[in-house]
């Protein structure tokens, strides 16, 4: 297979597994589906109601579960996971169970004041979801006037972390413009004296959660929605861009290309789900749903109920998940069939908001 960069590479994550099967497997844990940021593309109406997380406990029979077949990655998610009070707990809990990697995707609010705990606790690497530089575009987006904290948690975890820390970030029409600006950040925190290094995503942005079923929302994604050559052009007035292979990539996700731009020395990836129809990347994911649900495919897969079930259910019923995404997903509707698109937008990270069911051509112009 080829990928959109034009390198010869493996589907999915098979390149990662090298002799046990189950490294390229991972829990995608929603540990919540509340947020401290009213972003202006994920709540155009002003932010969503709270809603109940769930047991620590049950967080870490989950876990233990999830260990029990073999699994050995992590990745925190929600919403904003860091506002759970017993975040560190989570990690410490993953720690403990024998999990050898974590990785948090964070807004950035507040990492910062407890990263060194969770370091102690088994934290291997972060993502930042950080979406601007400029500071009066960023509390236009976030509601939020806090651009140094969050600048803050990314810069430690990229000095405190050996490998790689993440900016991600959503391309938008009204933060095209800022790439150059973006690539060139990275560059001078890569210059310093780290631990680690910063790599940029760069993500299409696109239909994902309910507020894109709403006119304000649809109105509002469909103007600022730029497509994938637009992405890869502002990349190259910056330099000649350099394709990686993915083999390369710490974290790899099979939906990215990868390159280095120009001289710069930094590592971009860019994620064009909607130009590119959603395809199916071929990805290994436990996906954890904050109310406690699982799913191994955002196209077609059932929804398996672990919470309230006892460790040993628990751990069948992921073993039957992998099974299900290894075997009989694959002669019901091959990865070339599918669509990385689940029809209750949001439903992964906002539970209950999710929605009614939809179908996916809504989001193409006629």
């Amino acid at each position: 297979m080829v990928d959109k960069s034009g390198i010869e590479r493996e589907f999915g994550y098979s390149h990662m597994f090298e002799g046990d099967e189950m490294n390229k497997w991972h829990v995608r844990f929603g540990l919540t589906p509340n947020c401290n940021f009213s972003c202006t593309y994920c709540a155009p109406e002003g932010g969503f109601p709270r809603q109940s997380e769930i047991s620590l406990e049950e967080v870490t029979q989950i876990l233990q579960a999830s260990n029990n077949n073999g699994i050995k990655r992590v990745h925190w998610t929600g919403g904003e996971p860091t506002v759970r009070r017993d975040f560190v707990d989570c990690v410490k809990a993953a720690q403990d169970v024998g999990f050898e990697k974590q990785v948090v995707t964070t807004n950035g609010y507040n990492l910062y004041k407890n990263l060194d705990e969770c370091i102690e606790n088994g934290l291997t690497r972060v993502i930042v979801s950080l979406d601007t530089l400029d500071k009066e575009r960023f509390y236009h987006l976030t509601k939020k006037d806090i651009l140094p904290r969050v600048l803050s948690s990314l810069e430690d975890s990229v000095e405190k972390m050996s490998g790689i820390t993440k900016m991600s970030c959503c391309t938008m029409r009204s933060t095209l413009p800022e790439i150059e600006n973006m690539v060139r950040y990275v560059q001078d925190i890569n210059s310093r004296d780290n631990k680690g290094e910063l790599v940029l995503k760069l993500n299409q942005f696109f239909a994902s959660n309910p507020a894109q079923l709403q006119d304000h929302g649809r109105n509002y994604w469909e103007n600022e929605m730029v497509q994938r050559d637009e992405i890869i052009s502002a990349l190259e007035r910056i330099g000649p861009l350099t394709p990686m292979h993915r083999k390369n990539i710490e974290g790899d996700n099979p939906s990215y290309s990868y390159f280095t731009v120009g001289d710069t020395g930094v590592n971009v990836g860019v994620l064009s789900m909607h130009t590119d129809r959603y395809a199916c990347g071929g990805c290994h994911k436990l996906r954890i749903m904050p109310e406690g649900k699982m799913s191994v495919c955002m196209d077609t897969s059932p929804d398996y109920v672990l919470l309230g079930k006892s460790v040993e259910e628990k751990t069948q019923m992921i073993k039957d998940g992998v099974f299900f995404r290894e075997n009989t997903l694959e002669e019901m509707k091959p990865a070339s069939q599918r669509k990385h698109f689940h029809s209750q937008l949001g439903s992964q990270r906002f539970g209950k908001l999710g929605g009614e069911p939809i179908n996916i051509d809504v989001f193409y112009k006629k």
